[in-house]
């Protein structure tokens, strides 16, 4: 008599289509967390940057022409320098943070968040810093800053313009090719809507001020024009600069410095061309308005 054969097993081990299909869930989960990362949704995008940074993120802004809307900034971004979120949010007894912890990060700059960046300020530097003197034109100047990027950045013109600020100063570095033909020192016709708009920024908070540092820079390439030097040649563009500007009548002009440092200040390797056109540049220093205690008598 014949013996059976004993049945195969069939659930005895993995084929090879448990692991195709196991490999086209994991690409399906992968497609899907990608999905998910698309579309986030503006709410949790600026719950998570907030988590990382301990500052919300920018609001994206439409573009604007601060010439025909010089108020605009009642609706400015809350931050470019995140220094007042050092020592976090102020908050009340309760964990909740304050209301008036909501506004412009300078505002919040107050004598216990510097030393917690270990500024070393003395009482009268601290005395000065509570007073709505200062805060006034921490509030000013810090308007002035975010208006200046706010134009670079709305018209795209990062190629072009840069600005940056610390404590005391904001730097507006504009390229020479935007504003003088090469080896001149005549305003292009062309570059005047820019002057016109940095002058009507510099207009509308002026009072935050102190002094404003118009200063020309060249490349190291000599010169064949009726300019000596490059000395001249950058002297000369930040005198016409300086000239257009309170040509205009509003600026004040005890407050307006000129100066050309010519080829000996780059920024950029003069061995390249692209080196050169960064070092082909003006620039402006805006000096804030110093409080002193006398000022807070008065």
């Amino acid at each position: 008599m014949a013996r059976k054969r004993p049945p195969s097993d069939e659930g005895g081990g993995y084929s090879w289509q448990d692991t195709y299909g196991d490999m086209v869930t994991l690409l399906l989960c992968f497609f899907v967390l990608l999905f998910a990362f698309s579309s986030v949704s503006d709410e949790k995008w600026n719950t998570l940057v907030e988590a990382f940074t301990g500052a919300p993120p920018l609001r994206s802004i439409a573009a604007v022409d601060l010439l025909s809307m010089p108020n605009f900034t009642e609706d400015l971004p809350s931050s470019y320098v995140n220094l007042s979120f050092v020592g976090g949010g102020a908050k009340e007894e309760n964990g909740e943070e304050d209301e008036q912890a909501t506004g412009s990060p300078w505002e919040e700059l107050t004598p216990e968040q510097l030393q917690r960046l270990q500024l070393e300020l003395t009482e009268e530097q601290v005395r000065i810093m509570s007073s709505e003197e200062y805060q006034r034109t921490e509030q000013q100047f810090s308007r002035l800053y975010e208006r200046l990027v706010v134009y670079i950045e709305t018209n795209g013109l990062e190629d072009m313009l840069f600005a940056e600020r610390d404590l005391d100063s904001i730097y507006v570095r504009v390229a020479a090719g935007v504003l003088f033909d090469s080896a001149k020192a005549r305003l292009r016709s062309d570059a005047r809507h820019v002057l016109d708009t940095l002058e009507e920024i510099f207009y509308t908070e002026m009072d935050a001020l102190s002094l404003v540092s118009i200063e020309g820079h060249t490349d190291n390439m000599p010169i064949s024009t009726y300019f000596a030097d490059n000395w001249e040649l950058s002297t000369a563009r930040a005198l016409s600069v300086m000239h257009y500007l309170l040509d205009k009548g509003r600026l004040d002009p005890e407050m307006f410095s000129c100066t050309g440092y010519g080829e000996y200040q780059p920024i950029a390797d003069n061995d390249t061309e692209e080196g050169k056109q960064k070092n082909r540049r003006v620039e402006f220093v805006l000096r804030k308005k110093t409080i002193t205690a006398e000022d807070i008598a008065q």
